[in-house]
């Protein structure tokens, strides 16, 4: 089909856009995924924004296309169910930190505990 702005053929060539999905690579949560962002976890100067996602066995990000552990939320036993992109102090000193959510009261850990770019 051709395009045309007014009476004037524009000369271009409509196409079709088919969107299909793609697999992200292996190594996930075992039991699925539970909450994801697209974060700059490790703040300026590190790798940029990358995707994290978290469920039962823990908390991955997608780095050099492959899944990383990150020492953030609960034991594999407890599932971490919500992620987010945290500043604590507004506009303070401090970088704005990955947090996780979930049930880690019984694990001795805290509610809501924040990856510092190392731990």
């Amino acid at each position: 089909m051709a395009l045309a702005a007014g009476a004037v053929a524009a000369g271009v060539q409509a196409q079709t856009c088919t969107p299909q999905w793609e697999a992200l690579p292996a190594g996930l949560p075992p039991l699925g995924v539970d909450a994801s962002v697209y974060a700059d976890i490790d703040g300026p100067g590190g790798d940029g924004p990358l995707l994290v996602a978290a469920g039962f066995g823990g908390v991955y990000v997608l780095r050099n296309s492959a899944w990383e552990k990150i020492g953030i939320g609960g034991p594999s036993s407890m599932p971490t169910n919500a992620l987010t992109m945290w500043d604590q102090d507004g506009d303070g000193p401090l970088p704005p930190r990955l947090s996780a959510g979930g049930n880690f009261i019984f694990t001795g850990i805290s509610r809501i505990p924040m990856w510092t770019g190392t731990s």
